[in-house]
Formats: structure tokens, sequence, C-alpha cells
């Protein structure tokens, strides 16, 4: 079995957190990620080339979607954590937060947002009802029996 380089997982789990781990897997023959998700699940991400030599796109075997092995050089480490540090939503820079107290802010919030539109939505109503005229011809004409409607659409 393969060690990852030395110092790699301490700077991986200082930089990105405690609970990253590298390891390899013999199976796929590829570096293995592990961390856990938002919702505290283990999620693995695998490391290969993502670009050629001139910088455009790799294709993952289709078979089995992976891309080509690339082992962990210094220049592949610094890489795989800055790619870590964008992409990771746990990252260091949101600080230790509880996940479910920020859903529900966000659900909160979302509510808020949604009862301050009914609200205007519901005020534009009620101010287009007070200007509407009721004496219109039209509630004369269409009220009552058709009788009565025959008598008031002649006597006009």
């Amino acid at each position: 079995m393969r060690e990852p380089p030395e110092g790699f997982v301490q700077r991986l789990k200082s930089t990105c957190g405690s609970d990253w781990n590298v390891l390899w897997n013999d199976l796929l023959g590829r570096w293995q990620f592990d961390s856990l998700s938002a919702g505290g699940k283990v999620v693995s991400q695998f490391w290969g080339w993502y670009k050629d030599q001139h910088g455009n796109p790799l294709e993952p075997d289709p078979v089995t979607g992976l891309y080509p092995f690339r082992d962990l050089d210094l220049t592949a480490q610094d890489e795989a954590i800055r790619n870590l540090q964008k992409t990771y939503i746990g990252k260091t820079g949101y600080g230790l937060i509880d996940w479910n107290k920020f859903q529900k802010s966000n659900i909160a919030y979302n509510q808020a947002v949604m009862q301050q539109r009914a609200k205007r939505r519901a005020t534009l109503f009620a101010d287009l009802i007070r200007e509407m005229d009721i004496r219109r011809p039209w509630l004369k004409h269409h009220s009552g029996s058709k009788a009565e409607r025959r008598v008031a659409l002649s006597s006009s």
C-alpha cells in the first residue's frame, strides 16, 4: 500500500480541516481524498489529471468516469490544496458554524421575504379595490333578474 507524501496529510488537515485525510485506493489505483460533507457524511474525491500539457481539458474514462492517474508530487499537492480551498463548502473561511442553524436561518429569511411579498401584493390589491368606482353602469345592468336588467337597459 502506498503512503501519501510526508507532511501532506498534516498540511491538508491544517488547511482544510481536521476531518480530511488522503489515502491510496488499491481498487481504483488513485489517491483518495476523504472528508465530511455538510451533512456529516464521509465523501471521497479522487485525484487525477484534468488538463493536458497545453491546458486543454481532458475527458474522463468513459467506463470508470475517472481522469488519468496523477501522483502527488509537490505541484500536485499545491494544486490540490488550492482547489480544495476554493471549492469545499466547509472550508475554514466560513469558520466553525452549525449547519443546522445555518439552514434554519436561510429558511427563516426566505419565509420573511415571501411574507413581505404577499403583504405587498395584498396592499396593492386593497389599494386597487379602494380606488375602483362601484357606481358604474355595469353594476346596474348586471345585477338582479333578467326582467329587471331589461328594464334598467330600456330606461337608460
